[in-house]
C-alpha cells in the first residue's frame, strides 16, 4: 500500500512543483500587499500595526523559507 502511494509521487514534475510554489507565493503577496494597505490606511495605533507586521512576515518568512527549502531539496 505505502509503495503505491509512493510511486504517484513520480507522476508530480518539478515543473508542476515549481508552478505551485509561484502559485502560492503570488498570493501571499498578494494578501501581503492587503494586508500592509490596510494596516497603514486604518491602523489606530502604530505600536500595535507594528508587532502584527513583524508578527506577520517573521512567521511567513519561515513558511515560504521552508517551503522554498523543501522544494529544492525534492528537485535537485
Amino acid at each position: 500500500m505505502q509503495e503505491r502511494s509512493l510511486g504517484s509521487l513520480e507522476l508530480v514534475t518539478p515543473a508542476t512543483l515549481w508552478l505551485g510554489f509561484a502559485l502560492v507565493f503570488g498570493v501571499f503577496a498578494i494578501i501581503s500587499a492587503i494586508l500592509l494597505y490596510h494596516w497603514h490606511k486604518y491602523t489606530f495605533d502604530k505600536r500595535v500595526a507594528k508587532k502584527a507586521m513583524t508578527l506577520y512576515f517573521s512567521v511567513s518568512g519561515i513558511f515560504i523559507l521552508s517551503l522554498l527549502v523543501s522544494l529544492l531539496s525534492l528537485t535537485l
